[in-house]
């Protein structure tokens, strides 16, 4: 093997060594992505479920996986409860095919959903008025 040889087999050598070096340290941070919902409330405090799960009071901020719908119930005691479906759609960067070359990137992905939730005081139903007529009539009557 002559030294010409010799110096390009240390060339691609050096190389392939450097590229797996970086190809190695760049990975953690590849496909590194944040899903987070923002759950607020007027007022404060109201108990909030996902999907059936209890995630919580508001404020509140819970991790997500998947996009798509989401059954969401917010209650308070002395407001009418919430409940509703809400959908989160997928951005650009988690469309199937962009997000296997996104996940390459070595840049963080980020997608955040802000949800709030006005709560409305609580009504006494008819039948709660009428007993308590009856039960304000007997305490006069006495």
């Amino acid at each position: 093997m002559s030294d010409a040889e010799k110096f390009n087999t240390r060339i691609k050598f050096l190389v392939f060594s450097v590229l797996s070096v970086v190809s190695v340290v760049s990975m953690p941070s590849c496909g590194s992505v944040e899903r987070r919902i923002t759950i607020t409330s007027s007022p404060d405090n109201a108990h909030v479920w996902l999907n059936d799960t209890d995630v919580g009071y508001t404020p509140l901020e819970v991790d997500f996986t998947w996009f798509g719908i989401y059954e969401v119930r917010v209650s308070k005691p002395g407001y009418a409860p919430i409940h509703e479906s809400r959908e989160i759609h997928a951005p650009l960067h988690e469309q199937p095919g962009i997000d296997f070359i996104a996940a390459m990137t070595p840049f963080k992905k980020s997608t955040r959903v802000d949800w709030h939730f006005d709560l409305a005081p609580a009504t006494p139903s008819d039948d709660d008025l009428i007993l308590r007529a009856q039960e304000l009539q007997l305490s006069i009557d006495e």
